[in-house]
C-alpha cells in the first residue's frame, strides 16, 4: 500500500496473488502487459504501474471420463467439485482430483483441462481414471494378556456389482470373544459426503463367570449440506442374552 516499504519479493507475490485471483474467477487468460517500477530519487519514493489484462471470462463445459468403465457416470459425478457452467477455477479442479485420490478406488487420476477444445468460453475437461482393485482381504494376528491371542479376517468389496457400493466384513476370534461385523454403503448420487450405511453385528463374549450375546443392527442416513457440514440420522436395534451362573437376562 501507499507508503509502505518497497521491497522486491513483496512485490512480485502481489502481482501473482492478483492474477492467481483473477485466475480462480475464471480469467485464465489473464497476463500483465504493464508492470513497472518507476524510482523517484529526489523523494526517495517509487511509483508501481500494474496493468492486467483479463481476457475473456471461462466457464465449465462438458465432463467425460476415460480409463475405465468399471463404475456408474452417476456415481463418478458425485467426486465433481464443479458442475458445467460453472466458472472455470484451477483451485476446483485441484478440488476434484484430491476427491478421486482420496478415495481407494483409484490408483492413478489425471485432470486434464481441454484448452484445444473451447467452445463458447466453455472448457471441457477430461478425467482419465486407472481403478485400483476393488476388493481386498486383510489377516491380522496378534495376542494380549486379557484376550489371549486373537485372529482376525477383514474382506472389503469397494464397488459391489459394478455400482460402486461399499460392502466390508471383519471375523474377530479369540477365546474370550468372537464376532463378526458387516457394512454394505449405498452412495448418494448427490456428493461424496451423502451415502447410507446397514450394519449388523453378532458377538459373543465369553469369560469364567459370565456369558453374553449380542446381535446390533443399524441403519444410518448421512447428507451434506455444504461447506462441509454434514447431517446424520441412524436407527439402531440391539437385542442382548446374558448369563451369569444360574441366572439368565
Amino acid at each position: 500500500t501507499k507508503g509502505d516499504i518497497l521491497r522486491h519479493d513483496l512485490y512480485e507475490q502481489a502481482k501473482q496473488d492478483l492474477q492467481n485471483k483473477a485466475y480462480d474467477l475464471g480469467y485464465v487468460d489473464a497476463a500483465y502487459t504493464v508492470h513497472t517500477i518507476r524510482l523517484i530519487l529526489g523523494e526517495s519514493a517509487a511509483d508501481v504501474d500494474l496493468v492486467l489484462q483479463t481476457g475473456r471470462r471461462y466457464s465449465f463445459g462438458e465432463v467425460t471420463f476415460t480409463g475405465t468403465t468399471a463404475f456408474p457416470d452417476e456415481f463418478l459425478r458425485r467426486y465433481l467439485a464443479f458442475k458445467t457452467g460453472d466458472v472455470f477455477s484451477y483451485k476446483l479442479l485441484a478440488k476434484t482430483h484430491s476427491n478421486f485420490v482420496n478415495t481407494d478406488r483409484f490408483r492413478e487420476v489425471r485432470v486434464n483441462p481441454r484448452r484445444d477444445a473451447v467452445t463458447e468460453g466453455r472448457i471441457p475437461v477430461e478425467i482419465s481414471l486407472i481403478p485400483a482393485p476393488p476388493k481386498s482381504v486383510k489377516f491380522g494376528l496378534g495376542y494380549s494378556t486379557d484376550m489371549g491371542p486373537r485372529a482376525s479376517i477383514h474382506y472389503k468389496d469397494l464397488n459391489v456389482a459394478r455400482w460402486g457400493h461399499e460392502f466390508q466384513t471383519e471375523l474377530k476370534v479369540s477365546p474370550i470373544i468372537q464376532g463378526i461385523a458387516s457394512r454394505y454403503v449405498f452412495p448418494s448420487g448427490v456428493d461424496i459426503d451423502s451415502h447410507t450405511a446397514l450394519t449388523l453385528s453378532v458377538q459373543r463374549e465369553d469369560t469364567d463367570t459370565y456369558t453374553t450375546r449380542l446381535i446390533k443392527l443399524e441403519a444410518a442416513r448421512a447428507h451434506s449440506f455444504g461447506a462441509g457440514r454434514i447431517g446424520s440420522l441412524f436407527v439402531q436395534m440391539q437385542a442382548e442374552n446374558s448369563e451369569a451362573g444360574d441366572q439368565s437376562t
